[in-house]
This record gives structure tokens, sequence and C-alpha cells, in this order.
């Protein structure tokens, strides 16, 4: 390197020395042509070419723009870069459905609005209605207690969703029955330290206008799933074994869970979806005193990837497997106080039957068409009968025959 270096400056020391006069006027052609030289005899010679140029004062005369220098990271909004690491499964971004103290004008977290309730006519019986209790069967019982709105359910409609309290009973989260000892709800409203109570049978949580009573339990223990993730939300699952059975009857049935093999996508699809709860309709609302039913239909996980790709989340978000995406139909929504609600759709050949295939986890505001995301029954299945197996419960109260 040295010795290429030397006889390059002898090189321009002589031609300097012999031909000043002429190299005056054509400075610039002679340090080009000298570059170019250098360029074909080695690689290493940008010491020695950086030299040239500042001895003769010269300035490439390319009009070729530079390249645009290649960062050496990966640009992203400030949000999304978290120690170095880019956030690909929506941690902390997410907008669990959790019950809010903000969301009700009401002093005391859990209370609603209590308002007399306008009452529709008088509803005729639905016959041919399975009464043997087999899973995922609502029922359509009698009454002037119906509120004429698209999304509000029946008396006995759903009849696994589930109310959790706590033992003041002030309004927690939702769940759904599987067993008569069991709740099946999200592991993001639950606390392990804390004591529940579960209600079901309910319609209206500010009435007496049922023509069946609720029933309530204590909550005896709490199983949270293992991998569930508070930050990301995966594997957003917990049961509650409660102190004593439920009473199975006509505003009580326990819900049928989904699995790899029960329905193909493509058939869940097809089906008309919809859940339940007992939350708010807007951020900052006030909570549904007659259940809620919201109509969904199914999206595939790459599809709601991408949508969701566009919103804060960003363009590397990855939707984990264990979520179930679907859009509300005409825009209405799930929000606030839903969490851990069911979403079932209805089994083909089987009508008034309906497959649990969600529970309601997380979104991004309410009812702006953005999809909804639910766990995904089917990936935590295994995990419920393992459960259940241990403490010798009986499976085929969720299983559809």
């Amino acid at each position: 390197m040295h010795r290429v270096l030397l006889v390059g400056l002898l090189i321009v020391s002589l031609l300097i020395g012999s031909h000043s006069q002429r190299f005056s006027k054509g400075k610039s052609s002679i340090a080009n042509t000298i570059v170019n030289t250098l360029d074909e005899i080695s690689n290493q010679n940008d010491k020695l070419k950086m030299l040239i140029r500042s001895f003769f004062d010269y300035q490439s005369t390319s009009t070729k723009a530079p390249e645009p220098a290649e960062a050496e990271c990966l640009c992203t909004p400030f949000y999304l870069c978290n120690n170095g690491e880019v956030n690909k499964d929506g941690s902390k971004l997410f907008e669990p459905r959790l019950a809010q103290e903000s969301v009700n004008p009401c002093k005391t977290l859990g209370e609603i609005c209590c308002e007399p309730l306008a009452p529709s006519p008088l509803r005729k019986k639905v016959e041919g209605i399975p009464s043997n209790f087999a899973c995922g069967f609502g029922s359509e019982i009698p009454g002037d207690y119906y509120i004429s709105a698209a999304t509000t359910a029946k008396f006995g409609e759903y009849p696994w969703t589930a109310l959790l309290l706590n033992l003041k009973y002030q309004y927690q989260c939702v769940g759904s029955l599987i067993h008569p000892e069991v709740v099946l709800t999200t592991a993001h409203c639950i606390n392990e330290s804390e004591k529940y109570i579960a209600r079901v049978g309910e319609w209206n949580a500010t009435g007496k206008t049922e023509p069946i009573a609720h029933q309530n339990m204590r909550v005896k223990s709490i199983v949270i799933h293992p991998k569930f993730v508070v930050d990301n939300l995966m594997y957003n699952a917990a049961l509650l074994f409660l102190e004593n059975p439920f009473k199975l009857d006509r505003n009580v049935n326990t819900a049928c869970l989904a699995d790899s093999s029960t329905l193909s996508y493509t058939q869940l699809q097809k089906s008309k979806c919809a859940a339940t709860g007992w939350g708010s309709d807007v951020p900052k609302g006030v909570y549904r005193r007659v259940m809620k039913k919201i109509e969904f239909s199914l999206i595939s996980n790459p599809s709601c990837q991408n949508q969701l790709r566009k919103t804060r989340l960003g363009k590397w978000f990855q939707l984990h497997q264990t979520f179930l995406c679907a859009i509300g139909k005409n825009g209405s929504d799930l929000c606030n106080g839903d969490g851990g609600g069911p979403l079932v759709c209805e089994i083909s050949g089987q009508p008034l039957r309906y497959l649990q295939v969600g529970i309601t986890s997380w979104g991004l505001d309410c009812a702006q068409n953005l999809p909804s995301v639910f766990t995904k029954v089917a990936s935590i299945k295994h995990w419920i009968d393992q459960e259940m197996s241990a403490r010798n419960l009986d499976t085929s109260y969720y299983t559809p025959m």
C-alpha cells in the first residue's frame, strides 16, 4: 500500500513539474484520469484518490445522484420500539374489553343506570326447541319483557352467557357456562386473588321481569391458561370452578365448544355468528341493562392482520394463532365490559344450535369498522379438556354430538 502511494505521488509530482502550465487549465480532467486509472489498478487506493482530489481541488462532474444511505436499523414509530425490539405482537397496544371505572356515569364501578324498560309486544312460543339440555341450544320463552332492538338478545336465546360479579355484586365481566360447575372467560378480567360470583340465566340485570329467575354461585377456584401473556393477551383464557353446580333450565344451558375437528373455517364463515354481554356500546358509555347481542361475520386471520396493520399496531404486526377475528354487522361492535363473553356460530344442519368459537378479548376502540379479536376456542380446547379431566368433570356437557 505504501509503495503504491509513493509511486502515485511521484507520478503526480513529475506531471506537475513538467507540464504545470497546461495542467492549470485542465486540472479536473487530469485528476479524473488518474483516479480512474487507480480504480482499475486496485480497490485499495481510496487514500491516494482522496489526496489527489484535494491537491487538484477536484470535484466530480458526474450528474448521477448519490445512492441514499441505507439505514443500519429498522425505522419504526417510536411507540413500536422497545429496548431495540420492534413490537410485532401488539404488546400493550390492545384495548382489552374490560369493565372500567370511566365507562359509567354511576360513581361505583359495576353500577349501571336504572331506568324503566319499555316492553315490546308479547311473543309467541316457538315450538320444537329441544329441552333435553344438549349443549348449544337456546330457547325462546314467551313474555312481555322483550326489547325491540337489533342488538338486544331475547330472554333464553343465549342461555350459556354468564355474568361475573365481585362479592359486592358489582359487574366485572362476562363468561360462558360450559359445565354446570364451570365458567369459561378471559384471563385479563380475572384476578386470582379475588373472589367472584357467577350468575347465569340473567337477561335484565336491573329488573325482575323474567319468568324464570337467574341463579348465583360462588367461584371456588380459578385456573388461568399457563401461557397467558398480559401484555399481548395471547392464550387469554381462564376457567372458574364453582362451589356447587347450577341447575340447567330453559334459561340456563351449557355452550358447545369448538375444536380443530368440529367445523372447517370455510363452514364457519358462512354461519350466522353472535357475541353477547352487558358492556357499553361506546367508550365511556353506560353498561347495558339488558343482554346485548352483536351479530358478527368471521374473517380470516390474514385479512384481519392486514386490516390491523393499517392501525397504530403498525405494518409489522403479527396476529397470533390463538386469536380469531370478526367484523360486526352494520357497524355494531363489542366494547368495554364485554370481555370474556362468548362468540358463537350456528352449527350447519342443526337449527337453533350454536358452537362457541371465540372468547371476547380485545379490539382497537369500539364501533370503528375494525375487527374485534377473540381468543380462539379451538386453540385452547386441549387445555380445557385437561383441566376438566384432572377434576373428573364430564366433558360431554360442551361436546356437540
